[in-house]
């Protein structure tokens, strides 16, 4: 006779529940061991552990070895491409080895653009001529302040009647052609401002047929604001890549529409609000508030008229190297960059254009936070 199913399953018994229990327990105590091991020895990435000597160079950072390397590095002016611009690499880099951190200079061939004379001559209506101020006080032909410029702008001369236009925008422009303002011929005086870069002022001002840009930066008082008017940054010549390595990297040359194209056709100066004070407050023609009712409320104060004329500027501009009236003339400089082997990390000493104390400090703040 069939017996059931049910008579023929085994009984289930607990002979091995004792083997399962110390698997499992075993298994937990090799994790919480692998656990504790790494939660207190970590080992952090290579990039986030500092050298010794490069730990010994930030601890050694107070607010008196960071002032004295601004002091040393703003103590002389130093354009990029001039002996003083090597000297004060060379200084940082003594600096970073003294701390035993390997580090190299290299040097970087670009075009850059240095003032050699410039002259700005007001004709006013009563037949009194006056040569303006283009230096802050105390400059001399001692001095070893650089002399007021725009950097890469093309030497040229011109004469015509001073106009001013506002920020030199589109809008400006179309302000005053509505009131009657004829800027063609004209040398326009232009308030840093308004969104515009040097370069676009001016290139805007040469499309409305302007003949040369006199700049200022209102609130500077005496001072007088320096910068580019190239179009972009970096070396003209080697746009995109990196312009080292002496004679075997490839270089535009400056007849390249790729290169010329980014220089403005007329020249530009800056002078300080002063000077432009004492131009604009000769002026005739339409008034200020008739022409931007809310946008140069503050300068009616100061002038209240923007030509053109009766006001004449004599302007003449003249950069260093073989230049013809109205053609380029730059020279071929060497900038240098600072490396910090090991971690690659970069010291541009000093970019193609004009150096600032801001950027000094940013050299000497590196300097401590390596």
């Amino acid at each position: 006779m069939a017996q059931s199913f049910s008579t023929t399953l085994p009984k289930p018994t607990s002979s091995s529940s004792p083997a399962c229990t110390l698997l499992f327990i075993f298994t937990l105590c090799i994790l919480t061991l692998y656990t504790l091991h790494h939660h207190h020895n970590p080992h952090p990435p290579p990039s986030t552990t500092n050298p010794p000597s490069v730990s010994t160079f930030i601890t050694s950072a107070s607010n008196y070895t960071i002032s004295t390397y601004l002091r040393h590095l703003t103590l002389h002016p130093h354009i990029a491409g001039t002996p003083p611009s090597s000297a004060a690499a060379a200084y940082v880099t003594s600096h970073f080895q003294s701390f035993n951190i390997p580090t190299h200079v290299t040097n970087f061939s670009v075009l850059l653009s240095y003032p050699v004379s410039s002259s700005l001559t007001a004709h006013f209506s009563n037949s009194s001529t006056v040569s303006l101020t283009l230096t802050e006080p105390g400059f001399g032909s001692d001095s070893e302040v650089v002399r007021p410029y725009h950097a890469y702008s093309p030497s040229g001369k011109a004469y015509g009647k001073a106009v001013y236009v506002s920020h030199g925008r589109e809008e400006d422009y179309r302000a005053l052609a509505a009131a009657g303002v004829n800027v063609n011929g004209c040398i326009a005086v232009v308030k840093r401002g308004g969104g515009m870069s040097r370069n676009a002022v001016v290139v805007m001002a040469a499309e409305r047929g302007v003949t040369a840009v006199v700049m200022f930066t209102d609130g500077n008082g005496n001072g007088v604001e320096r910068g580019t008017v190239l179009d972009g940054v970096g070396d003209p010549l080697t746009p995109g890549w990196g312009a080292s390595g002496g004679g075997d990297v490839e270089r535009l040359r400056v007849e390249d529409s790729e290169v010329s194209g980014r220089f403005p056709v007329v020249p530009s100066m800056p002078v300080s609000a002063e000077t432009a004070a004492v131009i604009l407050g000769s002026l005739g023609g339409p008034r200020v508030a008739h022409i931007w009712k809310n946008g140069e409320v503050d300068q009616v104060r100061k002038f209240d008229r923007v030509g053109p004329g009766p006001t004449f500027l004599n302007f003449t501009y003249e950069v260093y190297g073989p230049a013809s009236e109205g053609k380029l003339g730059f020279f071929p400089g060497v900038a240098d960059a600072i490396y910090e082997s090991k971690r690659q990390s970069v010291i541009q000493h000093e970019i193609w254009r004009v150096g600032r104390a801001i950027q000094r400090a940013a050299s000497a703040l590196k300097g401590e936070l390596t």
